[in-house]
């Protein structure tokens, strides 16, 4: 099994794969469906986390987005029983732009994509704003009825 790739707790030792750069935004978009969260906290902050069990691989992906959609660098947070990456309100409009700008009838999670766009309507222009900082151009995609 070892020499197919597979070894024991290999989930605690993943480093993110070498995506190619047109892809990535896909990539991070279904990593975020399967191990990522978004909620909104007293009603005013946006927050995106990611978690994993192996450091290295949120430490790659940190500064993946930082490269691609000009977020900090966040540091690794150990919690009881796995890792994980936070972003304040700014820094996750941003991120989750970058994943969902151009979505269209692609998969996704619609629970954790409705949070996002229920917040960007209620915070309007200034939700926005943060959004068109963005370095890839993105558009705003359409709002599913």
């Amino acid at each position: 099994m070892i020499a197919l790739g597979l070894y024991p707790r290999k989930s605690l030792n993943v480093s993110l794969p070498k995506v190619p750069k047109q892809y990535l935004s896909h990539f991070v978009r279904g990593y975020f469906d399967g191990d990522g969260c978004v909620y909104v906290e007293n009603g005013t902050r946006l927050r995106v986390v990611f978690t994993s069990g192996s450091d290295g691989f949120l430490k790659d992906l940190s500064i993946a987005l930082a490269e691609e959609v000009h977020v900090n660098l966040r540091k690794v947070n150990r919690s009881t029983r796995s890792y994980q990456l936070n972003y304040s309100t700014r820094e996750s409009l941003r991120i989750l732009n970058y994943f969902y700008h151009e979505v269209g009838d692609r998969l996704f999670l619609e629970r954790k994509y409705n949070i996002y766009m229920d917040f960007k309507r209620r915070r309007g222009r200034e939700a926005q704003a943060e959004v068109c900082k963005t370095s890839y151009g993105g558009s705003i995609p359409p709002v599913a009825s």
